[in-house]
């Protein structure tokens, strides 16, 4: 279905009156400069949430080709690795990171994370040559070795019912892990966000 018709289609849904789709730079082509061209691409999606999320092509081995990704809870004080120290197993960027919307790392991460979930094994990505990736948090060194807590919320209508919802989380936190509201409370308020 191409976009307007998409948009034809699901426009009932829309609360606004906006249309629900429209064509951005990373729907069409990449041309040898790295520049979108007035062709349009194949677009591939991996969603976490609505807020994670990468948009991707394919090259034509089957390889992600990042074209905008979100880095939201991935962790943005202090980056694991500068761009430089990128691994050489990971093609480099073929758009310019503003434009990607995420540093070096978080490409890194989005391109294995889009590699696993196309070769079939999302739960299962490779992440031992990214550096830095194993450490902890800047948050960790605020949270004893032996922390752990245990937050509680009321879930209003998820696939399981209603009814309360238990999460543990014990330290050290690692990169990519987030530390709510909740449990940075529970630690006397001493997190950066």
């Amino acid at each position: 279905m191409n976009p307007d018709g998409a948009d034809r289609e699901l426009s009932p849904l829309a609360s606004y009156q906006q249309p629900l789709f429209k064509l951005e730079g990373a729907n069409f082509a990449l041309g040898p400069d790295g520049k979108p061209t007035t062709e349009l691409a194949r677009l591939y999606c991996f969603a976490v949430s609505d807020k994670r999320y990468a948009l991707f092509n394919l090259d034509p081995d089957g390889r992600p080709i990042p074209r905008k990704a979100s880095g939201h809870g991935l962790g943005h004080l202090r980056p694991p690795y500068e761009e430089k120290d990128a691994p050489a197993s990971i093609p480099a960027p073929q758009i310019q990171l503003k434009d990607l919307g995420v540093p070096r790392w978080q490409h890194d991460l989005w391109y294995r994370i889009d590699k696993a979930a196309l070769d079939g094994h999302p739960a299962q990505v490779e992440l031992d040559d990214l550096p830095g990736l194993d450490a902890p948090t800047i948050l960790s060194s605020l949270i004893p070795p032996n922390f752990s807590v245990t937050i509680s919320r009321l879930s209003h209508g998820s696939r399981w019912g209603a009814g309360r919802v238990d999460k543990t989380v014990s330290g050290p936190l690692r990169v990519g892990q987030e530390a709510t509201a909740d449990a940075a409370a529970t630690m006397g308020g001493r997190c950066w966000r």
